[in-house]
């Protein structure tokens, strides 16, 4: 019978994936409780296969197996995983559009330096790009509400959950669940929300240019006009990039409070419904100079410290 070959890895910063590798040295200094989150409860099983010169590539990843009870039946395993599936792939979503606002961010900067503001083709570059930064910023909260929306459904199943959250009831929900309080912090951020709202309605985001700076409302509604909007004061309007950098600093700060709150609950649930493997009957190391697979026992693998589900 043919065996499934893997690495075990438990490390973020040994990550394979496309963006954890590229983004770990720029994300995690600003978002250090994605690695905690990550490293404890979520991990990388990297899957490989042989290709035509009998050379190992990577066919997919996986996050941690989970070992159940056995008291738990087999129907409620497969919506226990794919719950903890869900909570593994939002969680990585949160990285992803961080990582993409940072582009972002350092696109607007580069292009403001690059040429003056009257130049016609970096304004329509400048104006794309701080739309797509509002866009990874309505993703990113979706993303946010769908990884709680799982976690919560794991607490009640299998009841299921509830109703969906939305973005306004997400720390409401938090709290009357978990008893976590961010509602101060949600707040602050309703504002990069109703900018998405309102940006996703409209075929442009507000702009002025006014002295070599790009300028943009400091608040808007999703159901206000561009009458409403350019009726402004314009004094009271901020500089673009200042607007994203402002956002993405106050985002990045709410997800490392929330990311925090999942680390102190998950023990809670993990305990009642799954346990997460200690330790593997086999696991499969990638050998760097030869054809040939070899099998570590868990013996050798605890003793080398690999192939094993971290803790932080």
């Amino acid at each position: 019978m043919e065996q499934d070959l893997f690495y075990l890895n438990t490390k973020l910063s040994n990550s394979l994936e496309t963006y954890e590798k590229n983004f770990y040295t720029k994300i995690i200094p600003l978002f250090p409780f994605y690695e905690k989150f990550w490293e404890a409860f979520i991990g990388q099983r990297v899957f490989y296969e042989f290709d035509e010169k009998q050379s190992p590539r990577i066919r997919f990843f996986e996050p941690y197996e989970l070992v159940f009870k056995s008291s738990i039946a087999t129907t409620a395993r497969g919506q226990i995983e794919t719950i903890y599936r869900h909570i593994a792939m939002f969680h990585y979503g949160l990285f992803c559009r961080l990582s993409s606002i940072l582009e972002i961010i350092e696109q607007l900067d580069r292009m403001i330096a690059k040429e003056p503001t009257t130049n016609e083709q970096i304004q329509i570059g400048y104006r794309e790009a701080f739309q797509a930064g509002l866009s990874n910023f309505g993703n990113l909260n979706n993303y946010l509400c769908e990884l709680w929306n799982a976690v919560i459904k794991m607490k009640l199943h299998p009841d299921g959950l509830e109703k969906r959250i939305k973005p306004e009831e997400l720390c409401t929900e938090i709290n009357r669940h978990f008893g976590l309080n961010y509602s101060d912090q949600a707040k602050q951020l309703m504002y990069i929300i109703e900018a998405r709202g309102f940006a996703d309605h409209h075929a442009q985001y507000p702009f002025y240019e006014h002295n070599g700076t790009y300028l943009v409302p400091k608040c808007v509604r999703s159901n206000e006009t561009w009458r409403d909007i350019h009726a402004q004061d314009k004094s009271t309007w901020v500089n673009a990039t200042d607007f994203i950098k402002k956002a993405f600093k106050e985002m990045v700060s709410f997800l490392n409070e929330t990311n925090a709150g999942l680390c102190k609950i998950f023990p809670g649930i993990h305990g009642r419904f799954f346990d997460f493997v200690k330790q593997y009957q086999h696991v499969c190391d990638v050998p760097t100079q030869v054809k040939t697979w070899t099998c570590l026992s868990s013996s050798s693998a605890i003793a080398s410290g690999d192939g094993m589900p971290g803790r932080g």
